[in-house]
């Protein structure tokens, strides 16, 4: 096939025809042999008379000398009927037929002004997260709230020139996301990329990861995809690989928090400590002192209840490893613990201590304790007050009281 180079956008039109060869036969299979004919019926009997004519010589006394003499005899015979015949065996099964060849290939070309392509162009949609860490996080996380830019640039994976005609490059996220701008740029007819070419938009691909609710429980971890679209505008044909991309995201927050652990039975001013780890799973220091200057910190409260009430329990902060720079507020039923340094990717132990002091309670009476997950927003150009933090995840234990020692 060829064409010219400005008319190359129509091969999106045409099916590649199949030239492999085609696949060898099997050979047929033997048939069976046949059956062996019945033997032949044995004859019949019959009987016969059977005369012969005999001569002798005797001596004639008359004429005294010999002579011979002629006379008849006859005789009688008789044959009994045949044996019928054994019957035949049977044929012996044919062989299986030897397989066919396989077809040989045939050939096809694709002929661009005269230079021979083994394939066609296709297109394939690379993005990249461009860090603000004023903004948003690092490359590798996707933070609820968080206005995400991404650049983005197509590459030339085919065998020849992309055409010389418009190229509409268009993403649209799914559902977790909202675009700030509708991300459709246009690929120029005076920019068609040679093989293995690629091209980077000015402009950047803009939307803002919806905000989630807390969670109660494991840390939030959602998968997000974007869908690319590639489109030819002369013959409005897409790239189909460009329509099978799909690039996953996950939705994370840089800090999280371990299930809360300790021992749950406690009688009337028996400590038991409760403890959890929280941990940075980005490449920045988060905290006050890190890069973004954002707040982190934890709380741990006791939830009141119709049997147990706030004055019925003490908390208190429990020092798991020295920390010096440790800031925390104490309350009635709740403790605040600031996390001021947390390293990328480390974990860092935080934990009260928790005791019933009211003696007269019920056995077995229950208060839940809640450990919360604070981090402050984004500076986002004072969209947002400075300082406003939101809970990003809990955990929680419940504490039973037991009115007997051990």
């Amino acid at each position: 096939m060829e064409v010219s180079p400005e008319d190359s956008d129509l091969l999106m039109l045409i099916n590649v025809p199949e030239v492999t060869g085609g696949a060898r036969g099997k050979g047929g299979y033997g048939g069976a042999g046949g059956i062996g004919g019945s033997g032949g019926e044995g004859g019949s009997s019959h009987r016969w008379t059977e005369t012969q004519q005999k001569s002798r010589t005797v001596w004639d006394v008359m004429e005294r000398r010999t002579r011979t003499e002629y006379y008849t005899e006859t005789s009688n015979g008789y044959n009994p009927g045949g044996v019928a015949g054994a019957d035949g065996h049977n044929g012996d099964e044919g062989k299986t037929g030897t397989d066919g060849k396989e077809g040989a290939d045939g050939s096809f070309q694709i002929i661009v002004g005269g230079i021979v392509c083994q394939t066609m162009y296709d297109l394939a949609v690379n993005v990249s997260k461009i860090v603000d860490l004023k903004r948003g996080n690092p490359a590798d996380i996707y933070e609820p709230g968080e206005l995400v830019n991404l650049m983005v640039s197509v590459t030339n994976t085919g065998g020849m020139p992309t055409p010389p005609h418009d190229i509409e490059v268009s993403i649209r996220p799914e559902q977790w996301m909202e675009q700030e701008n509708s991300f459709s740029q246009v690929l120029k007819d005076s920019e068609c990329l040679p093989i293995g070419g690629s091209h980077t938009f000015s402009t950047p691909c803009s939307f803002r990861i919806q905000e989630q609710a807390s969670l109660i429980g494991e840390p939030l971890d959602k998968q997000e995809a974007m869908i690319f679209q590639a489109l030819l505008r002369r013959i409005k044909k897409c790239f189909l690989n460009v329509n099978r991309q799909k690039n996953l995201i996950s939705i994370r927050y840089p800090v999280q928090v371990s299930s809360l652990n300790g021992k749950v039975l406690a009688a009337f001013n028996q400590e038991s400590t409760l403890s959890l780890s929280i941990q940075n799973i980005t490449s920045i220091i988060m905290g006050k002192s890190g890069p973004q200057q954002r707040r982190v910190f934890v709380t741990f409260e006791v939830v009141e209840n119709k049997n147990v009430r706030a004055g019925d329990v003490k908390l208190a902060l429990a020092q798991l490893r020295p920390d010096r720079e440790a800031r925390y507020q104490q309350e009635l039923n709740k403790i605040t613990v600031d996390v001021d340094c947390l390293n990328p990717q480390s974990k860092k132990q935080l934990g009260c201590s928790f005791r019933f002091t009211n003696p007269n309670l019920h056995d077995q009476s229950k208060i839940d304790v809640i450990a919360s997950l604070y981090l402050e927003y984004f500076n986002l150009e004072n969209t947002k007050p400075l300082g406003r933090t939101r809970c990003i995840q809990k955990r929680s234990i419940q504490m039973l009281f037991s009115n007997t020692h051990g």
